[in-house]
């Protein structure tokens, strides 16, 4: 059908196909996705990428998603520059007129860094596919929470651990505090037998830009998460909880490796 509401005649029409919704509800859970990974996603036989490209550019036009394209990138990787897609507040209400979903994550506010995008990008990339193997494992679907989702009902003046679902503050002795702060948060189901776990699995996603050190201080505020069994405020009925790290290489991987063995959280 054609979308309701859009009054500029200089657009061209839009009729919405299933894997246009199926994309719109992908962005509305999973915050933000690259044209790399919904050409691979939604568009297979695309091999020039033309039609990936074309098709993105007319939901930008009518609003549905929010289009941002990446203003550095390295100079080692030629090429077109990345862009980035979101789902925008009037593209969730078309959704849930057309589907009935209710997209939990509809943009907000404006991403202004690129470091930020790439950042979040990726963690719903990584998000995405470890929903995907869940799908090929005939595992439940996880349940998803990311670093910026707010708690109903706070005011922003509140402090940021009362805002954000998935932010902790711990005090310490000596008057200094540590905080948790998770890139995302999934409940992860595993049956066993007759009886169902229920596992909180908190996710970094490292790109490489901070320090062992700074990894570190990520631990040590991951000590008292665990300890207090602070998952639960999202997650109430985990029985325990994992943290998982993204990293970009083998070689980072054996590097943070040994650099977080002894750290106290590391078992």
């Amino acid at each position: 059908m054609t979308l309701p509401g859009v009054s500029d005649n200089s657009l061209p029409g839009l009729h919405l196909q299933p894997r246009d919704c199926e994309l719109l509800a992908e962005l509305g859970e999973f915050p933000i996705l690259s044209t790399a990974v919904i050409h691979h996603r939604h568009f297979p036989a695309d091999c020039t990428g033309v039609a990936v490209r074309r098709r993105l550019h007319l939901l930008a036009q009518h609003q549905l998603i929010q289009t941002i394209a990446v203003s550095i990138a390295r100079a080692n990787r030629p090429g077109r520059m990345p862009a980035f897609h979101r789902l925008t507040p009037y593209g969730a209400e078309v959704l849930a007129h057309e589907t009935g979903i209710q997209a939990p994550r509809p943009c907000r506010s404006e991403i202004t860094k690129s470091h930020t995008l790439l950042h979040r990008a990726g963690m719903s990339e990584a998000a995405l596919s470890f929903t995907d193997a869940c799908k090929a494992f005939n595992l439940p679907r996880p349940d998803w929470h990311f670093e910026y989702d707010t708690v109903a009902g706070i005011p922003l003046t509140a402090p940021l651990s009362k805002r954000f679902l998935l932010r902790h503050d711990f005090s310490r002795t000596g008057a200094t505090s540590v905080t948790c702060w998770p890139d995302a948060l999934c409940r992860f189901l595993l049956p066993r037998g007759e009886q169902t776990w229920q596992l909180a699995i908190a996710w970094e996603f490292d790109r490489s830009t901070e320090s062992h050190a700074q990894i570190k201080a990520k631990l040590d505020g991951y000590l008292p998460w665990l300890a207090h069994r602070s998952y639960r405020r999202a997650i109430p009925e985990a029985a325990d909880a994992r943290v998982f790290f993204v990293v970009p290489s083998q070689k980072r991987r054996s590097e943070l490796i040994r650099s977080l063995s002894q750290h106290p959280a590391a078992a």
